[in-house]
């Protein structure tokens, strides 16, 4: 016949159980992907041809949504298209993260 065991403390038999259940869920959410940031911080873009009289300014005030300064979204459209010196030519398409 087994050995029988029988709780001392109720209190930490309790704090270990809980214990257990969280590490259980925390490992089981990682292997299964739920803690990842990839899902939540995604960026979207928009293709927008340049017309005539448009400047990085205008366009960033366009698609800006406020949670960000313009001049951080203008440095953002440039580093994507691989615009150095800040100009843009009528018809050039170029990428916007909304």
């Amino acid at each position: 016949m087994g050995k029988k065991y029988r709780v001392v403390s109720k209190f930490r038999f309790t704090l270990f159980m809980i214990i257990m259940v969280l590490m259980i869920g925390i490992t089981l959410g990682n292997i299964l992907g739920y803690n990842d940031v990839d899902g939540d911080s995604k960026t979207e873009y928009v293709t927008v041809v340049v017309s005539n009289g448009d400047t990085l300014w205008s366009i960033a005030e366009r698609y800006s949504d406020g949670s960000m300064d313009i001049r951080q979204l203008i440095y953002e459209i440039s580093k994507i298209n691989g615009i150095e010196s800040g100009q843009i030519y009528a018809g050039q398409e170029i990428s916007v993260p909304i």
